[in-house]
């Protein structure tokens, strides 16, 4: 059953794509797509994939919140 996401883990994008970048490097992922409720407090936020001879992919970074307001992966 998908939960209603907190407010706050919806707008944790640049939280997300810190941790995106983190793993795979800032070079490419591009801008945010989307942000979808998974269970209790976790979103997916998704992000263009702009590296060559990827075109339409997309980067997803499933996590929640932490009580320091980081994006904890899943």
């Amino acid at each position: 059953m998908i939960a209603t996401p907190d407010s706050i883990a919806l707008e944790a994008v640049d939280a997300a794509r810190a941790a995106l970048v983190e793993e795979v490097g800032a070079d490419i992922v591009g801008e945010h797509v989307s942000a979808s409720p998974e269970t209790a407090g976790a979103v997916t936020h998704s992000f263009a994939c702009t590296k060559a001879g990827y075109p339409g992919w997309v980067w997803a970074a499933l996590g929640r919140l932490t009580d320091e307001d980081q994006f904890r992966d899943m």
